[in-house]
């Protein structure tokens, strides 16, 4: 029962030592990889890797597992991505623009 000795800091403290499994976290934060998940994840896209080297690089390269923190890349995003790249001066374009 509640008895109003509860301050907001320390509401706030024992929320944030919440398991991240936790149906609370869960609903707060979504779904979040543990250490587990992310070493599963890994094991997983470096066996894909070694069976497509293991292959002789035949057929499609293995895509990486979707982490839940990484974005769909829109075409809108890609094309930034690309201009970023074109923007980036060559280490002899670099030399010359600075050293003359």
């Amino acid at each position: 029962m509640f008895t109003g000795k509860l301050t907001w800091r320390r509401f706030l403290s024992l929320l944030s030592q919440l398991p991240a499994t936790s149906q609370t976290a869960l609903s707060v934060n979504g779904y979040i990889w543990g250490t587990i998940e992310e070493l599963n994840a890994a094991q997983i896209d470096i066996l894909a890797a070694a069976n497509y080297q293991r292959g002789g690089g035949k057929g499609r390269r293995p895509e990486p597992i979707k982490r839940p923190w990484q974005k769909p890349v829109t075409p809108e995003v890609a094309l930034q991505q690309k201009q970023n790249k074109e923007d980036v001066l060559s280490r002899e374009e670099f030399e010359q623009h600075m050293f003359g």
